[in-house]
């Protein structure tokens, strides 16, 4: 018997290792929501956001590698997938994004009207910037070659997300097929014994190598990269996406660089005269805003899956094309047969950088909570969680900065397009996931985004912890009117609810500290039970700027504020 087109996507991606599909119901999307749902497989996980759903299911590829799918009804419920769907393409995460479209001879399709059918909209016009490509059947016969065609598009080279713009006629159609079609496994390219060697070579002849690894290394890499910069002794700093990749443990780790990066981890990489990039665009975020004079007195060798990022920036390097945990594998092979070797004056610096280039000593005042120091606290005490998820706001800086993780911890933020609202469905997605208790940090504006979702957490009885560094404001649009509007802060002081009792009514366990006496105590509180849902609103103040910081068209050595007395910021 030839399968309904609706059951075939089910079945699919189930055998593609989908678990669940994050969605809120709509007419458009029933006959998939009915195959999906009678699925022993496959679970259902009803949002109250469509934007919500693409969070979650975001953050579950994130984690697994494997395919995130969301769904939306026609109209209203596709369009509100688009910010999670640029989120995905800009971070480069595999996903399915699924939306209901009106029948196909409902559709206006060169007729000189603007809408034919009940909640019509061309999303798949919509989403094509935001996408890497958008499938929409003509038929219930096209179906199963077009989910292969999506899988692999989606999970080959660069990563990223596909849409599917499925009619309603052809949901529930006949295939062509009795049984489910496996997609053709997707194989990592090769990389090329001599770009290896050349890499290699540099790294072995240079003084002061060091290791930049950015968002490409998260889908096959992390481990692989882990594995270079620990087992060789390479020094390793990393943009806010590759977080995670680094070995906490380690002492190559020496953290993040960039605009606002660690003040050692970008004393680290203006002193080295050779640099292995491996996943990052080298954009001003990570290099500042003088690509020549960030190659001038060093070599660059690059790695990445997207050809078209190496020419992006006009950034003098050597360049191989390749995937990322391939090459890393290939090269901690070169580099052990060849027993490379740090050099001893190099080391030397890197440990003094280490140990007397604090993270939580950068503060100018003392009236409130520091939250650089905080943060440092809450990772020391969340042996518990299995990832931490952010939103985005001046608390994403400062957790990137002194947020300790564990070797088994994940790191999950929207870095590319920095959409506030996801951490919250982001601690969804991977708290059903992994099984393990998730901590959402959030700003007090940013979890006001998506903050309905609390009553999934509830539904689902989920362990989220939920840390708002409560500032009373949008901090990072204020912090940048401080510093070039003379403090008019215009917007960015508006006047929340009281945070706790929204989440209260949700079910949470509420608490907030105001001082650094009573944070040990808080944590405590926080993680007395690690199962149960909580929220602990962390007041600090609005003169915490993000710091260090690089002024725009500075070199990253270039901090402000100027370093602190007793700061080791000269090469011997």
């Amino acid at each position: 018997m030839l399968m309904k087109a609706n059951h075939y996507l089910a079945e699919f991606l189930a055998r593609i290792g989908v678990k669940h599909v994050y969605q809120l119901s709509g007419g458009m999307i029933a006959p998939l929501l009915d195959a999906v749902g009678e699925h022993p497989a496959l679970r259902l996980i009803d949002i109250v956001h469509e934007q919500s759903g693409g969070f979650a299911a975001d953050t579950e590829a994130r984690l697994t590698n494997v395919p995130g799918v969301a769904m939306g009804t026609s109209g209203p419920g596709a369009l509100n997938l688009a910010t999670a769907m640029a989120t995905s393409f800009y971070d480069s995460v595999p996903m399915i994004y699924i939306g209901g479209q009106v029948q196909s001879y409902l559709q206006v399709n060169g007729k000189a009207t603007r809408q034919s059918g009940l909640q019509e909209c061309p999303f798949g016009a919509v989403a094509a910037p935001i996408c890497k490509a958008v499938f929409q059947p003509g038929s219930g016969k096209d179906v199963p070659d077009m989910l292969g065609e999506a899988y692999k598009t989606a999970m080959s080279g660069r990563p990223g997300p596909v849409l599917i713009d499925f009619p309603f006629d052809c949901q529930i159609a006949e295939t062509d097929a009795e049984s489910v079609r496996d997609p053709d496994p997707i194989a990592p390219d090769t990389p090329n014994p001599e770009t290896i060697a050349a890499c290699a070579d540099m790294l072995r002849t240079a003084e002061r190598p060091i290791l930049l690894a950015g968002g490409g290394v998260r889908a096959t890499g992390r481990e692989a990269v882990r594995s270079l910069s620990r087992d060789m002794g390479l020094p390793m700093v990393t943009t806010i996406s590759a977080l995670d990749a680094a070995d906490p443990t380690a002492d190559t780790s020496l953290g993040l660089c960039g605009v606002y990066g660690t003040r050692r981890g970008n004393l680290a990489l203006s002193e080295a005269d050779a640099v292995l990039c491996i996943g990052s665009r080298l954009d001003h975020g990570v290099i500042g805003a003088d690509p020549a004079g960030f190659t001038r007195r060093r070599s660059v060798f690059r790695v990445d899956i997207d050809e078209g990022e190496a020419g992006a920036r006009h950034i003098k390097a050597e360049v191989a094309h390749a995937d990322a945990g391939a090459f890393a594998a290939a090269l901690h092979d070169s580099l052990s047969e060849a027993q490379f070797v740090l050099p001893d004056p190099w080391r030397q610096r890197l440990r003094a950088l280490r140990d007397e280039v604090s993270d939580t000593a950068e503060r100018r005042h003392g009236d409130s909570i520091d939250p650089n120091r905080f943060l440092a606290a809450l990772g020391q005490a969340s042996s518990a969680a299995g990832s931490y998820c952010i939103d985005a706001g001046q608390h994403t800086w400062h957790s990137a900065q002194s947020l300790r993780l564990k070797p088994d911890q994940r790191y999950v933020s929207s870095t590319g397009l920095w959409a506030m609202g996801c951490g919250l469905p982001a601690a969804i997605g991977a708290a059903l996931i992994t099984k393990r208790p998730a901590v959402v940090i959030a700003g007090d504006a940013a979890v006001q985004l998506n903050i309905q979702e609390a009553a999934i957490v509830a539904r689902e009885r989920l362990p989220v912890k939920v840390v708002i560094l409560d500032n009373s404001g949008h901090g990072m649009v204020r912090q940048f009117q401080d510093e070039f509007l003379d403090s008019r802060h215009h917007g960015t002081e508006p006047q929340p609810p009281d945070l706790n009792a929204v989440f209260a009514a949700y079910g949470f366990a509420e608490r907030t500290v105001a001082n650094d006496q009573d944070v040990a105590d808080a944590l405590d509180w926080l993680w007395a039970t690690p199962e149960a849902p909580a929220v602990l609103r962390v007041m600090i103040s609005a003169k915490d700027h993000v710091s260090p910081s690089v002024p725009f068209g500075r070199q990253l050595r270039d901090m402000k504020p100027a370093a602190q007395e007793g700061q080791v910021v000269t090469q011997p």
